[in-house]
């Protein structure tokens, strides 16, 4: 994984997990339901970059 993408995919998980937990709650039903998306998708795509790393190792 290069380094920009490693960064994005930290800020983006840590930008839902402030916005899950930080200001979120208080701002309403469809601030929380953004950052539980933004964090599903920044930690689907850790997990893709991952295992295509790890396929391409073992070929």
């Amino acid at each position: 994984m290069s380094r920009q993408a490693a960064l994005a995919t930290m800020l983006a998980l840590g930008a839902a997990l402030w916005l899950m937990f930080g200001d979120a709650p208080r701002a309403g039903g469809v601030a929380r339901w953004a950052a539980a998306s933004l964090f599903v998708a920044g930690f689907g795509w850790y997990v893709y970059i991952r295992i295509a790393l790890w396929l391409h190792r073992n070929r």
